[in-house]
């Protein structure tokens, strides 16, 4: 399924146990975790919340579902959001509308039984190879509570596959890749650990070395695919780029053909 976008958080697929929501950039996702036998509230952004309140996205979902879905009211269930995605990334964010499909969702992700594809642009010509990248990755935690990765030799397992990458000029002649990636872990923040560690950060992603690009708002990172079965049927969304990324890449040059036909699968 092909989904339109806005501004605004959309429910774009409906199942019994569990829905789909359109995240928008700049909505930020807060959910529950347990941290040394203590329970405390950890956010996927890195930038500090204050004066966002308006944009949290449990918030939405409590709003949406109303009192009836008793999961969206815990907490410790994470409001019912089986997973996270960074303030300023966009993409489809899987909720649930029962204990039995939160729970069920989870376990989908520990098994990794999620299809999860991604769309970035980064900094420099990435060789157009498919292939694995599978740098260990640490998370470490700041005083404020946010997170950060480390690649590091002792950490734990994170598999990024890139799937394709494009070759672009920026506004002012720099070189740029589009890059589409499917993740096997989900590790924080690691498609931009990733991608950062092998020299080629995000567009930008001043935390990970990436570097402001003429016409792009944000960080250029969007959840494009999630799929999954938690036993009511298959459940597969595809969602474009949104907008404001499209009216960054429409800034680029291609540098040959097969560069053209990326853009119009991603778009």
């Amino acid at each position: 399924m092909r989904h339109a976008k806005s501004e605004h958080p959309v429910v774009i697929a409906d199942q019994t146990h569990v829905l789909v929501v359109w995240k928008p950039p700049g909505w930020h996702v807060t959910v529950g975790r347990l941290f040394e036998g203590s329970f405390s509230l950890e956010t996927s952004a890195s930038e500090n919340l204050a004066g966002h309140n308006d944009c949290a996205m449990h918030q939405w979902i409590q709003e949406h579902l109303g009192g009836g879905c008793a999961v969206t009211q815990s907490a410790e269930a994470s409001h019912g959001i089986a997973h996270r995605l960074d303030r300023f990334t966009s993409g489809p964010l899987l909720c649930s509308k029962t204990f039995r499909g939160y729970y069920s969702s989870l376990l989908q992700f520990v098994s990794r039984r999620v299809q999860k594809e991604y769309v970035c642009m980064c900094s420099g010509f990435l060789h157009r190879l498919p292939r694995m990248i599978e740098t260990e990755l640490r998370a470490v935690r700041k005083a404020d509570g946010s997170k950060y990765s480390e690649a590091v030799d002792s950490g734990r397992q994170a598999c990024t596959e890139l799937l394709a990458v494009s070759h672009f000029h920026g506004p002012d002649g720099e070189a740029l890749s589009l890059v589409e990636v499917s993740l096997h872990t989900g590790r924080t923040h690691q498609i931009r650990i990733h991608l950062s560690s092998e020299g080629h950060p995000l567009v930008g992603d001043a935390m990970y070395g990436g570097t402001e690009v003429n016409g792009c708002p944000r960080i250029f990172l969007h959840s494009r695919r999630l799929a999954l079965d938690i036993g009511d049927g298959p459940l597969d969304v595809n969602i474009p780029l949104p907008k404001d990324l499209r009216r960054t890449l429409g800034c680029l040059t291609p540098t040959n053909a097969e560069s053209c036909t990326a853009v119009a699968r991603c778009c």
